[in-house]
């Protein structure tokens, strides 16, 4: 009896070292690290934006080139140059803006701002505007030290596309391209956006067309704020596209 016993042991350990080995083969076989692979996470691709990342922005075209941009964050004016009326640097809420008073006693020019580049032909030109006193503000773009094309944002409730040239009695002289009814609220703020291209300009606010017009008078010239007396308002997140070839 004592002699089956040991035959008994002998058997079975000799079983769990045949086990030993096929565990161990298995183990390391290049199957068993694919079956024990944990599933891989699934990635969330995070979309590349190549305009402005501004709530109701008009997307930007890729052959684009940023030429100017002031968020005034820094509260230091840069490429800027005011030439009439009161111009300042504020906070509004948690931001800084540039506001205009147009406090000037004529009845032509009342506040005027230059910003470059001074030789803005085919791109993009963008910003935001808040009324804080009820007025008339223009984006005067492709000036030339007279005539030039002016984009009108009245807080009456208007947005138009011009012409502005000298008068014969001196005053400039407004001739509308193309106008839109257009409800602007006071303290309310609006992303404008003009994209012109070669003699097709588009106008846009808060992401949504306005309209279209084509004029061929003018190509290229400096750009200008101006705003009509009586008007308050404010300027943030100006940037300014040049299209490439």
């Amino acid at each position: 009896m004592a002699k089956g016993k040991g035959m008994n042991t002998a058997i079975v350990v000799a079983i769990i070292g045949v086990i030993g080995t096929l565990l161990a083969a298995l183990i390391s076989s290049p199957w068993f690290g694919d079956l024990v692979k944990p599933s891989p996470v699934p990635t969330t691709e995070v979309p590349v934006t190549t305009g402005p990342t501004t709530e109701g922005a008009t997307a930007v075209p890729t052959n684009t080139t940023l030429v100017f941009q002031e968020d005034f964050e820094d509260q230091t004016l840069n490429g800027i140059s005011p030439t009439a009326g009161t111009w300042e640097i504020v906070k509004d809420k948690a931001n800084y803006v540039y506001q205009v008073t147009a406090n000037m006693p004529s009845q032509n020019v009342l506040a005027e701002a230059v910003f470059i580049p001074a030789d803005f032909a085919s791109g993009i030109i963008e910003f935001r505007l808040k009324f804080i006193q009820p007025g008339k503000v223009y984006l005067n773009f492709r000036e030339q030290g007279g005539p030039g094309y002016y984009l009108l944002i009245d807080s009456a409730g208007q947005v138009a596309l011009g012409y502005e040239s000298p008068g014969a009695n001196g005053w400039i002289e407004y001739a509308a391209i193309n106008s839109q009814p257009f409800t602007i609220q006071t303290g309310t703020s609006y992303l404008i956006h003009i994209e012109a291209r070669g003699e097709q300009m588009t106008i846009s606010v808060d992401g949504n067309h306005v309209f279209s017009a084509t004029d061929t008078r003018l190509i290229m010239g400096r750009l200008t704020f101006t705003a009509t007396n009586g008007t308050v308002a404010s300027f943030d997140d100006i940037k300014v596209w040049s299209f490439g070839p």
